[in-house]
């Protein structure tokens, strides 16, 4: 096992059985702020996926005999441990993802939420007596869990879904994206200090090693966060093995403002829904619906604000109202191109780049990076790829609408079901808007906040299974139902 004083945070290796593990095939990711290098890190090969679900594999069952409150316990212990590196992990955030410091301390220290959450939890046992049998319904884990995790929130999101799945009595190798490995391949070494050998293991790749994963006959659950395009393709591979998958997909998340709201207050509320973590979030606003009647001055309070409170910078920079770099180069291309056809199509932007010779300074201090200011787009054709599909970055349509049956029309009509946001003081009005929208989660008066307690899923494209809460600890389950006969 590891020795925390041993822990080194500009080294990095796979883990698998519990010991650090190198390769003889390297790579790295890239500093999102100044477009540099940073460190190298070993690529996980085939023989070496092999080995740590075999490792993996034995440890199992001495893992799942456990008792659910000693597994609970070490989560609780590894949350201690990860916080006491608190600075050293917020430090690798900035690195992998450009964020302020603010920023990533934020998910530093929110992420142990869902590292304790599983103590405050307990399965269900459930037991029927009939005159002729006795029925206890168990709930016991699958096995080996590949969790293959993004780059938006490299540890949150890493520890919804190994604190659950360790916590059922599931071993778990966790991938992390090429993108942002550093966090995920430190705490998953943090944790040999906590789990025995091979409960939870880490490998790197360079974008070739889900598929391994997800053909190993080995492995029975797969819990995924990303793309559609690539949850498909899961789905479609793990029917060969009919693996069990969870799969966290994309959104394209609507925010509903009605004509009663407080426009000084909502606005800044739905900028900040739209511009945190660079509008890099799968429930992040992503196209604002807003009444007709209040329409124009509610767009100048978005823009306004936007503009005065709202700045772009790395990690050098102050506060949480500042827009970092998109993550990694093939977004940040993704993006670019998305704008120049805005462009093209002649879309009028109420927010654009900026203007003036202070800000042109600013802007081309950047372009190292892989920086983009904030844009809002005024009322786009309904059609057009900036309404309808998922942008996840700083950019976002404005919409009039004249009536609720025509907005709700509008926000259920993509292929996508995440989250939305309805905002009005009509209490009546806002929970009929919410229960007819097609969406897993919807948030009233308040933007987007993940809780571990909450139970997040996506209707539609946007995925299948369920995450935190009672029915995503279940989600690492599958049932036994034991029928005992009574003696006649």
């Amino acid at each position: 096992m590891t020795n925390n004083a041993n822990i080194s945070f500009d080294s990095f290796w796979n883990i698998i059985d519990g010991q650090r593990r190198g390769s003889s095939f390297v790579s790295h990711g890239t500093n999102p702020a100044t477009g540099k290098p940073l460190w190298d890190v070993p690529i996980a090969t085939e023989q070496d996926v092999d080995e740590a679900v075999r490792a993996a594999q034995k440890a199992f069952p001495g893992w799942s005999a456990t008792e659910y409150r000693t597994r609970v316990q070490l989560l609780n212990q590894f949350a201690d441990a990860f916080l006491q590196f608190t600075s050293e992990f917020t430090a690798l955030l900035q690195a992998e993802t450009g964020r302020t410091n603010d920023v990533a301390q934020i998910e530093t220290h929110m992420s142990s939420f869902w590292l304790r959450h599983p103590s405050s939890l307990t399965l269900p046992h459930e037991e029927i007596q009939d005159e002729d049998k006795e029925v206890v319904i168990k709930y016991e884990p699958h096995g080996v869990v590949a969790a293959i995790c993004p780059w938006n929130y490299p540890v949150i999101l890493a520890f919804g879904k190994m604190a659950p799945a360790l916590a059922v009595g599931n071993c778990v190798i966790v991938k992390p994206s090429p993108f942002t490995p550093y966090t995920t391949l430190k705490f998953v070494e943090l944790a040999q200090s906590i789990f025995p050998p091979g409960v939870v293991q880490a490998l790197a790749d360079d974008g070739r090693l889900g598929p391994l994963l997800v053909d190993h006959p080995g492995i029975s659950h797969i819990s995924f966060t990303g793309s559609i395009s690539t949850g498909k393709k899961i789905m479609q591979a793990a029917a060969k093995t009919l693996k069990k998958v969870t799969l966290e997909l994309g959104g394209n998340d609507a925010a509903v403002v009605l004509p009663d709201v407080d426009i000084d207050k909502v606005a800044p509320q739905v900028a900040m829904g739209a511009w945190w973590n660079t509008g890099q979030s799968c429930i992040a606003i992503k196209r604002v619906y807003i009444h007709e009647s209040i329409y124009e001055r509610f767009l100048r309070a978005l823009v306004d604000f936007t503009r005065s409170q709202v700045t772009v910078g790395g990690p050098s920079s102050n506060g949480v109202s500042v827009v970092g770099p998109i993550q990694n180069e093939m977004q940040y291309r993704k993006l670019k191109n998305l704008i120049e056809k805005c462009r093209k199509e002649g879309h009028k932007f109420a927010l654009d780049q900026p203007d003036t010779a202070q800000e042109e300074l600013a802007r081309q201090s950047l372009e190292s990076g892989f920086f983009l200011w904030p844009m809002i787009v005024d009322n786009p054709p309904k059609d057009s790829s900036l309404v309808t599909d998922e942008q996840f970055g700083p950019i976002i349509p404005c919409i009039p609408f004249s009536d609720t049956e025509s907005v709700l029309a509008a926000v259920n009509s993509t292929p996508t079901g995440l989250s939305a946001s309805v905002w009005s003081q009509d209490a009546k009005t806002a929970q009929r808007l919410a229960d007819s929208l097609d969406v897993g989660t919807v948030f009233i008066n308040g933007p987007s906040r993940p809780d571990p307690r909450i139970p997040f899923s996506g209707h539609k494209e946007s995925g299948i299974g369920v995450e935190y809460g009672l029915m995503g600890l279940i989600e690492y389950c599958q049932v036994k139902s034991v029928v005992k006969y009574k003696a006649t």
